[in-house]
């Protein structure tokens, strides 16, 4: 609805938002979802998913929001609310996170560059580390690679190189039939 009604009013983004007005922004999206209120009942129908639309929520309507609320109060005055980190997609023009549907909307297979790099062992002549990246363009400004101590490394043998990586990758990098000397 809001990129409906930001085409309406011939604006963009989150700023010309706020510069426009966030009251008439929200009515004019309010107004925009009753406009498909007779175009979704079809849609239900024609489709049989089952659903009482005349008891329908909208989660823009004060029940449904105060609803959210108390439930959120509830679960937090029982211990079950509580703070950490998640990774969300966000729209850098409306500077907001994505909901599932909006991501869905726009999604598409990519190919995207990634390497394979040897980063030779100083204390290990003749054997190498087997790096992945995704971001190759970064490799000219690389000084040390990270490992992780909870990660059981292998050393594989292939055509004469000797290459360090993760223990658990070798058969999907190498091959089922690699040759590994040490764990």
């Amino acid at each position: 609805m809001e990129l409906e009604v930001e085409k309406q009013l011939g604006i963009s983004g989150k700023p010309e938002i706020e510069a426009s007005g966030i009251a008439e922004f929200n009515a004019r999206c309010r107004a925009s979802v009753g406009e498909y209120l007779d175009e979704w009942e079809r849609l239900t129908d024609r489709i049989g998913f089952w659903v009482d639309t005349s008891k329908a929520y909208r989660t823009m309507d004060t029940d449904y929001v105060e609803s959210v609320w108390w439930s959120l109060a509830t679960m937090f005055d029982k211990g079950l609310v509580y703070e950490s980190d998640k990774v969300v997609p966000y729209c850098p023009r409306c500077g907001t996170a994505l909901s599932s549907h909006e991501v869905a909307q726009g999604y598409k297979d990519v190919v995207d560059p990634s390497i394979y790099v040897k980063f030779p062992l100083v204390d290990d002549p003749g054997a190498s580390l087997l790096v992945w990246t995704t971001t190759p363009w970064t490799l000219p400004a690389n000084q040390a690679a990270a490992i992780n101590p909870d990660t059981t490394y292998a050393v594989v043998s292939v055509d004469g190189e000797r290459l360090v990586m993760a223990e658990a990758l070798v058969p999907k990098v190498i091959g089922d039939d690699a040759v590994v000397e040490r764990t």
